[in-house]
């Protein structure tokens, strides 16, 4: 008489360990913010798309803007993100409050301002913060043989002053107040952007322009390999800029190696910031900020300021309050 087979008991076991662990991986994926399919699935996306406002062509922040853009639209399918040049800082902020952009670059000081009753420019009450990104730092270029020493020898030249509407022009007109010179007075000034500065400069239109930018500002490193340029300290005016403007002016330093001999200079460096309309969906938020900092490798590959994004220093951007979805994700990295 045929006896029964005798199933081992860890053949039965196995299939049901199986099916056991695709049910808590199922689980743990949903429970785990940022991190599942279906926790992006549930953003719902603006009809028309978010637009990243930027600033001129040659600057850190057109660069920043269309690679993050790149992998926001890699990463969030279905989001249509859209680049667009503008004056700069100032300008960006009056775009966030027109609605004409849902993201954009600014620095703390024109933040600042946007965010006082007195501004000069729309005071943007909803704007909110993602990030600090990087710092930027005012430039002083002159020729490399020119009798320009120090910002007060500007007097009586032909100075662009940065666009209208631009971080340069706040930063650059706050520290030739601390020497006591008027940009309209006192110099024979023009209101260029980086891409049109650095024409009339090659061209011998003007003799000095300013430039608030990331390093290395690739305008300007193009500039440098092509004609003798130095950069005019603006150290000594730190002191007064924070005692009068804030405490977010610092010194800083533009190395020697950043652009095609050019010797180091201490400047004038300032926080800079993607700012975001604060009525932007929170779920929203949390992603866009996610995709900035899982991209900031490749970000960071193509725009070397993208490298220094951190978790623990980007949540320091006062006075702008952090968007809530910008804060949930840095309680969920533990930034």
């Amino acid at each position: 008489m045929p006896t029964d087979r005798v199933i081992p008991l860890q053949r039965v076991r196995r299939p049901a360990r199986s099916i056991l662990a695709t049910v808590l991986a199922l689980i743990l994926a949903a429970a785990v913010p940022g991190c599942a399919a279906t926790a992006r699935d549930q953003v719902r996306y603006p009809d028309g798309g978010i637009t990243i406002a930027s600033g001129s062509t040659a600057g850190v922040y057109y660069g920043y803007a269309t690679e993050y853009a790149r992998v926001l639209r890699q990463d969030l399918r279905g989001l249509k993100v859209k680049v667009v040049t503008t004056s700069g800082s100032v300008d960006n902020l009056i775009r966030l409050d027109g609605n004409t952009a849902q993201l954009g670059f600014a620095t703390a000081d024109t933040a600042y301002n946007a965010t006082d009753s007195k501004a000069t420019y729309p005071a943007s009450k909803d704007l909110r913060a993602i990030a600090r990104i990087y710092d930027e730092y005012l430039h002083l270029v002159v020729p490399a043989n020119s009798k320009v020493r120090s910002i007060r020898d500007l007097h009586g030249l032909r100075v662009s002053t940065g666009a209208v509407k631009s971080s340069t022009e706040v930063t650059a007109g706050r520290t030739l107040e601390a020497v006591e010179l008027d940009a309209e007075r006192d110099l024979k000034r023009h209101r260029l952007g980086l891409d049109g500065s650095i024409q009339a400069f090659r061209n011998g239109q003007i003799d000095a322009f300013f430039w608030s930018g990331g390093l290395p500002t690739s305008g300007i490193k193009d500039l440098a390999s092509r004609l003798p340029i130095r950069l005019v300290p603006l150290g000594e005016q730190v002191n007064w800029l924070r005692r009068h403007y804030g405490t977010y002016y610092r010194r800083a330093e533009v190395p020697s190696t950043t652009y095609p001999d050019v010797q180091q200079a201490v400047t004038v460096g300032v926080p800079n910031y993607l700012v975001v309309s604060g009525d932007l969906e929170e779920r929203l938020v949390y992603e866009l900020t996610r995709v900035l900092f899982q991209y900031r490798r490749e970000i960071g590959a193509k725009v070397p300021s993208g490298r220094l994004l951190d978790a623990r220093s980007a949540i320091s951007t006062m006075p702008v309050q952090l968007h809530p979805g910008a804060e949930r994700y840095y309680r969920d990295v533990k930034a």
